[in-house]
């Protein structure tokens, strides 16, 4: 009994506090109403990470004089928070098309080219060629579907020599 009737408090102080999400009698958003849209945040974490980023500097810089002083793990702690791992970008690179397996080579210097002249990272020439490894084996395995193709209809109209 007593949990039904805090269940229906919570639900009430849910439904007066929040007055532009509009929920059912259970507390389920109404249908249609799906929430928060994908990719929107929540207000008081951008706030957070605002505050943050404008102190960065002087957290890493207290951090490092803390970490120096003895404790390494405090320095590991921030670099964590304010640096986290970079997302991974698009590569601005111009490479030839690839409409066979044998344009493929080519396409495989150029990347070479771009990373030995510091157009691009070894990292994004890395993501480039195991794009350009799983491009290949598409082209593979569509020329091998046409060769197939080829021979059967041979064989459908009588041809000699592929028995």
């Amino acid at each position: 009994m007593k949990s039904s009737k805090k269940r229906e408090s919570k639900q009430k102080d849910r439904k007066t506090t929040d007055v532009s999400v509009v929920r059912d009698a259970r507390g389920r958003f109404a249908p249609g109403n799906h929430g928060r849209l994908p990719g929107v945040r929540n207000k008081l974490t951008q706030m957070a990470e605002g505050m943050l980023s404008e102190k960065a500097a002087d957290i890493v810089s207290k951090a490092i004089a803390e970490a120096l002083s003895g404790d390494p793990s405090l320095l590991s702690l921030f670099i964590n928070k304010i640096l986290p791992n970079a997302r991974i970008g698009a590569i601005s690179a111009k490479l030839p098309a690839a409409m066979t397996v044998s344009d493929l080579p080519a396409i495989s210097q150029k990347i070479l080219e771009l990373v030995s002249s510091g157009e691009i990272t070894p990292t994004d020439g890395e993501r480039l060629s195991r794009i350009l490894e799983t491009h290949t084996k598409t082209l593979e395995v569509a020329e091998l579907e046409n060769r197939i193709s080829e021979i059967e209809k041979k064989l459908s109209q009588g041809g000699r020599g592929y028995s």
